[in-house]
């Protein structure tokens, strides 16, 4: 599943600590080095995130063992599961599947950086872009897809077709399954290898209680 949590400034850190003793090794090694209390809070809710639908969906209560791959992604060093964690404003988004899965939000802000869109959308893309949210729509699916892929963000010239955005919210693109939207004001994408998961919005609360508990 696809799991999505909004409201995160306005949440109680009590579970932060009690979260870092549920951490894999990796994941507690990369937590350790990051000095800047935002930074570690972001981390913490993308990990207690999936650790949130590990638990609903496997009945697991800590994170499996990761290792970071050389295109410097984190996945699970043996156990059977994709995952893909997301972070823009005031909201976190974590996808959980058996195939490759790449998830993204961002926040729709009232513009968009027209220089960003020129070196990462091809020019049917950009043509397509009527308003500040079609450019967000562009990039969660960009973005989406490139995790799934395990690469990063490639420049336009590297990609050679573009993305069917005339078909979204649901469109296939070079064997993968997109869905799309916007929750509120966060645009998202999911990107997975066959079936798309369901996607589940979180309460604050019921984080909080699966967490703690």
């Amino acid at each position: 599943m696809v799991y999505f949590l909004s409201g995160v400034s306005q949440m109680e850190y009590d579970w932060a600590e009690g979260l870092r003793g549920l951490l894999d090794p990796c994941s507690r090694e990369r937590l350790d080095i990051m000095k800047h209390p935002a930074a570690r809070r972001k981390f913490l809710l993308g990990r207690g995130l999936l650790l949130y639908g590990l638990r609903r969906e496997k009945g697991i209560g800590c994170l499996p063992p990761m290792k970071i791959t050389g295109q410097g992604q984190p996945v699970f060093a043996e156990f059977p599961l994709r995952f893909s964690i997301s972070h823009s404003g005031d909201a976190v988004m974590a996808g959980l599947h058996e195939s490759a899965i790449g998830v993204d939000v961002e926040f729709i802000r009232p513009a968009y950086d027209a220089r960003a869109a020129q070196r990462v959308l091809l020019r049917e893309e950009i043509d397509a872009l009527e308003k500040p949210e079609d450019f967000y729509a562009c990039w969660t699916i960009l973005e989406s897809y490139e995790k799934a892929r395990g690469t990063g963000i490639r420049l336009n010239g590297e990609r050679k077709t573009a993305f069917p955005i005339k078909k979204i919210p649901h469109f296939d693109y070079e064997g993968y399954s997109f869905a799309c939207g916007n929750i509120g004001d966060m645009a998202y994408s999911i990107c997975a290898e066959g079936e798309i998961p369901p996607l589940c919005i979180v309460k604050p609360e019921e984080f909080d209680a699966l967490i703690l508990e």
